[in-house]
């Protein structure tokens, strides 16, 4: 039974990430314009509506410099090695960072392979 009701299909990752107010590293595992899903090295204090903001920072062989991004929490599960974090991306203020943004979206579906 198909329980994925996103609107568009989310690229696979594996870029690092850090969020920030904990300092806890992790993946990007998946992104797409309306959301993304992290896998951290250690569970955080979040909730379904909490606001975090981490830092990506991408494969030296994209040539994307690090930036930061904000998800609104939708949901957190665990598995046997990652605290994981699901939720809608909210967009970076100045233009660096939505430049930074598209060309990862970019990298990930394949558009700048």
């Amino acid at each position: 039974m198909e329980t994925d009701h996103r609107r568009e299909k989310r690229s696979q990752t594996y870029a690092k990430v850090i969020l920030l107010h904990s300092n806890t590293p992790g993946y990007l595992r998946n992104l797409s314009k309306q959301g993304c899903k992290i896998s951290l090295l250690n569970p955080v204090p979040v909730m379904k509506d909490d606001v975090v903001l981490f830092r990506i920072i991408p494969d030296d062989e994209n040539n994307i410099p690090a930036f930061k991004l904000s998800l609104k929490v939708f949901w957190t599960r665990y598995d046997s090695l990652y605290f994981s974090i699901g939720g809608t991306v909210i967009l970076p203020e100045g233009e660096e960072s939505k430049e930074r943004l598209e060309k990862i979206y970019n990298y990930y579906s394949g558009i700048d392979q």
